[in-house]
């Protein structure tokens, strides 16, 4: 059941005597508590197995540290006493959260010999509550979720067209003007930071220039390289709002949020953006600003961009930071010593490596697209650039994108004209991070769009070789369960969204039961809606259906993209007992939800999916011969946003 799983786990025999809980005992040579943050582990254990006298022994010892990488960790639970061994502080931190994974399974608990490292020293997640704010105890609770997972690394993307996510100390106008409602205080910013240390977490935060610069511009119009917006912007996807590098003001404005994040974040590293910036924003035609160019030997359009990279970079090291940028700024000009994050296609990763630069992997990784868990986790890092670029081609044929074809290979086209520019040495690859961007996230949508595929992408980074999908998926029915009772985090269907879908929490378990039959709409198909075909051929006006005004309270917004139940279902055959009972609890989930998929009712949107699973549910319940022409008559169904997945599970077809 473990998450990551290990590169070796042998249980023994005998169970261990958990009745009066567990204490940790650090070794004389082990880490300080605090260096362990010992404190947040053991107020896990407690919380679940309580404490009494005497407690199960888990004593963490130190041992060489050139046995194994960093985070190396040998965790050995026997019926006595368990012991765990690392080199390092961030080695036992590893194994605490395989031990607490294990020491808190449901039943009798086995003794155990786990040993395990991870591929890849960075191992991240970005969220973004530029978008729709993302409050202290959601960041809080993720981090607990990332802990378990062994993954290092909280990328915070502070600012961007929408809004700014921070409170700047030295230009207090910036969130004040721009900070919209919830913003993270200074003081709520190092609370996080203490945390992430306490559990062996690092906090890189991102502050978006020169491009997506709206919220920056609505507060500073005077920093502008082009348009400025009347109101803070509400409208997603590129903007023609940059920052204007031949300003005095600009750099004024830039000098002081980077000592503000300099100040706050500890992190060796920072993002400062550097995509989706269009040519035509510096393409000057004004005398003052072509003049500036030629002093610099420069052609308006993109080499102005690509001069203000180089700037940054400066800037960054002065502060003795090292810069990341997403792919767009890769260039033969571009320092070497630039960590560049590559989202657009995989190919760039190479190109990024091969001219000398570190990288980072997103472009599998983005959560919001709502592809299955299975999508992600086939991507393995270091697996080389022909098997990355082979997964890709099965992605971009995957039958869940069929009717959004054009749109994936539309985005990783923006990278066609990367340049592999070899350099003298080869970059290293740091890791990757899945990106969960916020235009359909908020505090009560983050876990369940975040926990049924983050492990999978805890796995492609941990792990040398992805698990098969069918193991992962179920180790993932059991790690769910458990990242509910240990931490915060909502992971299923539960009050949060009962209490967002005006449902009594006690419904919760009907409407996960309900949910089984469906799934989101995948890629940005909810989010460019039904201008999707217009924008697929390229007409880049069509209006989007939401905004960061629009509320995220509907059905679909709490509905998982990972499909657990059916993916188990559709193995068996439609008469199998499996299938009868999974009917039956259709039926009843239906009966409780009724009024609200009635008109009116919370779900009402949803009410052809229900009309569609009562059907097969009765027939799966009868046995019904005709049940596969039943279900062909559903497979197509489309209905506030979701697709009714049952047909194809029944159909031994693939899940839309």
């Amino acid at each position: 059941m473990l998450m990551p799983k290990p590169r070796s786990c042998v249980p023994g025999p005998g169970t261990l005597p958990l009745g009066k809980g567990v204490i940790l005992h650090p070794g004389p040579a082990a880490p300080t508590r605090d260096a362990l943050g010992l404190e947040h582990w053991q107020g896990r254990l407690d919380a679940v197995l309580g404490r009494g006298e005497p407690p199960y022994p888990l004593m963490l010892e130190a041992r060489s540290s050139n046995a194994g990488g960093a985070e190396a960790f040998v965790l050995e639970l026997a019926p006595e006493r368990g012991r765990l061994q690392a080199g390092s502080a961030a080695g036992l931190r590893q194994g605490l959260a395989r031990a607490l994974q294990w020491l808190l399974a449901p039943g009798p608990v086995r003794s155990v010999v786990i040993e395990d490292e991870p591929a890849l020293p960075w191992r991240g997640l970005l969220l973004d509550p530029a978008r729709h704010p993302l409050g202290e105890g959601a960041l809080h609770r993720t981090l607990d979720a990332m802990a378990t997972l062994g993954m290092n690394v909280l990328h915070l993307h502070l600012s961007d067209d929408q809004g700014v996510a921070f409170e700047s100390r030295r230009r207090p106008k910036l969130h004040k003007a721009s900070g919209r409602e919830g913003y993270l205080s200074f003081d709520a910013l190092h609370r996080l930071g203490e945390a992430a240390a306490q559990r062996g977490l690092r906090i890189v935060p991102e502050l978006d220039l020169p491009g997506h610069a709206g919220g920056l511009l609505f507060a500073y119009p005077e920093c502008a390289a082009g348009a400025v917006p009347a109101q803070l912007p509400r409208a997603f996807g590129p903007s023609l709002y940059a920052l204007d590098p031949t300003r005095e003001e600009s750099w004024a404005l830039i000098h002081d949020l980077l000592d503000d994040l300099a100040e706050c974040f500890p992190d060796p590293y920072l993002h400062l953006g550097g995509d989706e910036v269009p040519a035509s924003v510096y393409a000057f035609e004004d005398r003052r600003r072509v003049a500036w160019c030629a002093e610099r030997g420069l052609a308006p359009g993109p080499e102005v961009q690509q001069w203000f990279s180089r700037a940054l970079a400066e800037r960054c090291a002065q502060r003795g930071k090292r810069l990341i940028l997403w792919d767009e700024a890769l260039h033969p000009a571009l320092p070497r010593e630039v960590t560049v994050q590559v989202w657009r296609r995989v190919e760039t990763l190479e190109a990024a490596l091969a001219q000398g630069h570190d990288a980072l992997l997103s472009a599998p990784y983005y959560l919001d697209l709502a592809l299955p868990a299975a999508r992600h986790l086939a991507f393995s890092p270091g697996a080389g650039a022909n098997a990355l670029a082979a997964t890709q081609d099965t992605l971009l044929a995957a039958p869940e994108l069929a009717d959004v074809q054009p749109g994936p290979a539309r985005v990783m086209a923006l990278a066609d004209g990367v340049e592999t520019v070899p350099g003298p040495v080869r970059g290293q690859l740091l890791g990757g991070e899945a990106c969960l961007w916020g235009e359909l996230v908020d505090d009560a949508v983050l876990d369940g769009r975040l926990h049924d595929r983050l492990p999978a992408v805890a796995e492609a980074l941990w792990c040398e070789a992805p698990p098969a999908p069918e193991d992962h998926r179920a180790r993932l029915g059991a790690f769910l369960p458990l990242l509910s009772r240990t931490t915060a985090c909502e992971p299923l269907p539960g009050a949060r969204a009962c209490c967002a879908l005006g449902l009594d929490p006690r419904q919760a378990g009907a409407l996960r039961t309900f949910y089984a039959a469906l799934v989101p709409l995948r890629w940005y198909k909810r989010l460019l809606g039904q201008g999707l075909d217009g924008r697929l051929r390229g007409a880049v006006a069509v209006p989007r259906p939401r905004d960061a005004r629009t509320p995220l309270t509907t059905p679909v917004d709490f509905l998982p993209a990972e499909n657990l139940v059916l993916h188990a279902l559709a193995a068996k055959p439609a008469h199998d007992s499996a299938w009868v009972a999974q009917g039956r609890a259709w039926r009843a989930a239906l009966k409780e939800l009724a009024p609200a998929l009635a008109e009116g009712g919370s779900l009402a949107v949803f009410a052809p999916h229900g009309e569609a699973l009562a059907a097969l549910a009765s027939a799966l319940v009868a046995g019904d011969p005709e049940l596969p022409a039943l279900a062909e008559r559903y497979v197509t169904l489309e209905a506030g946003e979701a697709r009714f997945a049952l047909p194809a599970a029944l159909l031994g077809r693939p899940l839309p």
